[in-house]
């Protein structure tokens, strides 16, 4: 069977967002943009004009808030069941604060932004729907 590019394809989520879920039980989730989006690499393009690639490397912790403000701009869209001592909006300053300070969440976030699965998923679905329902799919027998 040949490799199915459109299903690698990024799509509309990738930059409208995507929900995933951090907890099910609890019912936390997160409405994420793929950092392959056009914004997400127009605004990392834009944070980098300036900034010495060297003392980036040389500084871990500086790298780390300048990933942590593109991702708090351009990754988290939203989320729901969440709680911080209370009701706890997704604002900018909630955003930031989530990341800075939980950085089990923030790597999760990091690393669900990235994985082009949460992104693919509705390429993914209508291929098998189209294969199904497609030309040439004999009838189901008895």
């Amino acid at each position: 069977m040949p490799l199915k590019l459109n299903s690698l394809a990024l799509n509309d989520r990738a930059e409208d967002g995507a929900w995933i879920d951090y907890d099910k039980d609890e019912g936390a989730r997160f409405k994420l943009r793929s950092t392959k989006s056009k914004i997400y690499q127009q605004a990392a393009a834009r944070a980098g004009r300036g900034l010495d690639q060297r003392q980036m490397n040389k500084n871990p912790e500086r790298w780390l808030e300048h990933t942590i403000i593109l991702h708090a701009e351009c990754v988290i869209l939203d989320w729901e069941g969440i709680d911080w001592d209370g009701p706890f909006p997704c604002t900018p300053e909630n955003k930031l604060k989530l990341l800075q300070e939980i950085p089990d969440l923030r790597e999760w976030i990091f690393k669900e932004a990235m994985d082009l699965a949460n992104f693919q998923a509705e390429a993914v679905a209508e291929d098998a729907a189209a294969l199904k329902s497609g030309p040439g799919v004999a009838p189901p027998v008895g």
